[in-house]
């Protein structure tokens, strides 16, 4: 070995014969003079975290058990108190039963049979335009103003608006009425529950749907039915 120029190497080995008295060379490691050596920043860092790592072993293994002994506690007394309450023939029926009363309430499942070719989409456009067909509106002149989503048809006499009909895809747009003084009943238009709304103006409104579009009429005349113009729909 070479004694003049001892490296970090042999520090470590020299420090480990001493401790555990294993050479010959102990007194030639002892008289070593390590005054010279020096480790560099970096080794020392390392060594300081692997010091402060080893040193905090032990308060977390502790930590850890301790926490891992509550745990264990818990459920072994969660498991007594089930099995205790389960080993009781009446507070597991009363259990039981609650159990089957929720699902009862609040969960059924119900399977039907359907047939593909009963199912029918709504459309998406106006696949058929109509208009009001009753003879009292013959004479007049209309003003019809439609796209594939609303249909709308003004009638006039003798230059006076005196119905409107409106025609649109269900669902498409709301409609919004004067609720001021109104009185609102409910009419059968060609088996179709409607909504029929008259105001202290002598205005009256009347909408329904088919189960594909939507239907207004407006009739601002009093001399006219709503409900036999909604009729003749069609």
């Amino acid at each position: 070995m070479n004694k003049d120029n001892f490296d970090k190497l042999d520090i470590m080995i020299a420090s480990a014969l001493c401790d555990n008295k294993l050479s010959d060379d102990i007194e030639l490691f002892e008289s070593l003079d390590v005054t010279q050596v020096v480790f560099s920043r970096k080794f020392e860092q390392k060594k300081k975290a692997l010091t402060k790592k080893e040193r905090c072993k032990p308060r977390k293994v502790r930590r850890y058990r301790l926490l891992f002994r509550i745990a264990l506690a818990i459920m072994i007394l969660l498991s007594v108190a089930f099995i205790t309450i389960m080993s009781v023939s009446a507070l597991r029926n009363a259990v039981v039963d609650v159990v089957v009363e929720f699902f009862n309430d609040h969960i059924k499942i119900s399977y039907e049979e359907y047939d593909e070719d009963s199912i029918t989409s709504k459309p998406i456009k106006l696949n058929q335009v109509k208009s009001i067909r009753a003879t009292e509106l013959k004479n007049t002149k209309k003003e019809v103003s439609d796209n594939e989503l609303v249909n709308k048809t003004i009638y006039y006499k003798n230059d006076r608006r005196v119905c409107c009909f409106y025609q649109s895809l269900l669902c498409e747009n709301d409609i919004y009425f004067d609720n001021e003084y109104e009185n609102a009943t409910r009419v059968n238009i060609n088996g179709n529950m409607a909504m029929l709304i008259e105001n202290n103006k002598g205005v009256s409104h009347l909408t329904w749907s088919d189960g594909e579009y939507l239907y207004v009429i407006t009739c601002y005349d009093t001399d006219y039915d709503i409900v036999q113009l909604a009729k003749s729909v069609g």
